[in-house]
């Protein structure tokens, strides 16, 4: 019988130990839910019994038993340790990419207004096309002045001279070689205007000191000139004179009816149909016109 009841004691000891136990983990971690009532019922026939044998009250199985530091030998667990939790370390942020505008690699250009382009660095070249408003031409050199560019020619093959005055060009211009013009062309020559020839042939009107009329026909043969000329009545005057290279002026003798001779000098006009002249070293005006023309003023010369 008595170790029946040791027996019993040592049971509800270890049911209490128990108990102690689970309010112990009951601080780590929350209850878990009994859904029936068997466990606490026997638990309170327990303590009866204990009160009933022992004569003494029984803690409250259901209040929780104050620990000391020697229960951890009855099994206590541990109060877990705490870690040090690593610090964060931030993700760095991507730098944005900066994307950079590319410059052309091939320069090209434009103009503010419609420029002229020709086979070298000014207006004495061709004209052979022309940069307008709104249009680009590549550009492949540029003048030792760099005043003018070298472009691919908008108007046909090759290239031409772009006057710089009126251009903008985009693009890396650094290596563009440095172009020498062309020789500036050649002039054409003015064609040399050709004197009127100096033809003497003809009928002629004369005027010696600007009054006396003598008319007759002029006849020219290689440089010489030979006339008979007629007067009032039967009076006559006759010229023999030589053309100078140019055939303008004639320069000679002459004698008349009355047994009179002389030096006399005629100079064509630029109208071929007058002359001017004097006879007898320049002591009087000989003068004459032909085809209708009017009378010369003055008449001496030349």
């Amino acid at each position: 019988m008595r170790i029946t009841r040791s027996y019993k004691i040592f049971s509800i000891v270890a049911l209490l130990g128990l108990l102690a136990l689970a309010c112990t983990l009951g601080e780590a971690a929350p209850p878990t839910e009994v859904s029936d009532n068997s466990d606490q019922q026997a638990i309170q026939t327990l303590q009866a019994q204990l009160t009933e044998s022992a004569g003494g009250e029984v803690p409250d199985a259901g209040a929780p038993t104050a620990t000391t530091a020697g229960d951890a030998a009855a099994g206590e667990t541990p109060e877990p340790v705490a870690t040090d939790t690593p610090e964060f370390t931030p993700t760095p942020s991507m730098t944005p990419t900066i994307t950079s505008t590319a410059t052309p690699s091939v320069p090209m250009v434009k103009v503010s207004q419609n420029t002229n382009c020709r086979t070298g660095d000014s207006t004495a070249y061709d004209l052979i096309g022309a940069l307008l408003i709104g249009e680009t031409a590549e550009v492949v050199g540029r003048s030792a002045a760099g005043d003018y560019w070298i472009i691919q020619n908008p108007d046909r093959s090759g290239t031409c001279w772009l006057w710089g005055n009126y251009a903008t060009v985009s693009g890396d211009t650094s290596s563009l070689p440095v172009m020498t013009p062309p020789p500036t062309p050649t002039p054409s020559k003015t064609p040399t205007k050709t004197p009127p020839p100096y033809d003497w042939n003809g009928n002629w009107t004369t005027w010696v000191n600007d009054t006396t009329a003598w008319a007759g026909p002029f006849v020219q043969s290689g440089d010489s000139v030979n006339a008979t000329l007629t007067g009032a009545g039967a009076d006559w005057i006759k010229i023999s004179g030589t053309l100078s290279g140019d055939k303008q002026t004639l320069t000679g003798t002459w004698e008349d009816s009355y047994g009179g001779t002389g030096n006399f000098t005629f100079q064509l006009k630029k109208n071929t149909n007058q002359f001017v002249g004097n006879w007898d070293s320049y002591s009087g005006a000989w003068c004459g016109a032909r085809l209708g023309a009017s009378h010369p003023s003055p008449c001496q010369g030349p």
